[in-house]
């Protein structure tokens, strides 16, 4: 039997990454069927160029919100705001019964506040100076 070996890489390996999450998703189906994990976006563009978005998925009934972008010079106009709730409107019509993010102490959390979602926990601390937050908003009673 061949002797297994470590390898620790500074750049990105799209075989081991994909291999990795391959094994994820099988074990995970094991034990809590089909993820039936569908990417969510929703872009805003003005003359074909993206000036913010919402990116995420939905996955196992809920909606993971991985990025939320405004440019500087949309910023304060409601259009973060827009586009999570058109998002936010595709999440509930696909069913889902939750919505999660995290953010960063010097980011958007009032702006999630406002938005419904509450905050479930905290790293201090990361990075030096701030801290992460993570917001849940539940749609059981929606």
């Amino acid at each position: 039997m061949p002797r297994p070996v470590v390898t620790l890489l500074d750049v990105a390996d799209a075989e081991a990454a994909e291999t990795v999450a391959q094994g994820i998703r099988a074990f995970n189906a094991q034990r809590c069927g089909p993820s039936r994990s569908v990417p969510l976006n929703a872009i805003l563009r003005v003359d074909e160029r993206v000036v913010g978005a919402v990116l995420g998925r939905t996955v196992y009934g809920h909606w993971l919100i991985e990025a939320v972008w405004v440019h500087e010079g949309h910023r304060g106009r409601g259009v973060g705001r827009q586009l999570l709730e058109a998002a936010e409107s595709e999440a509930l019509r696909r069913g889902v019964r939750g919505a999660q993010v995290d953010t960063l102490s010097f980011q958007a959390v009032g702006f999630y506040a406002t938005c419904g979602f509450r905050e479930v926990g905290t790293i201090p601390d990361f990075p030096p100076g701030h801290t992460k937050h993570y917001l849940f908003k539940s749609y059981a009673d929606a």
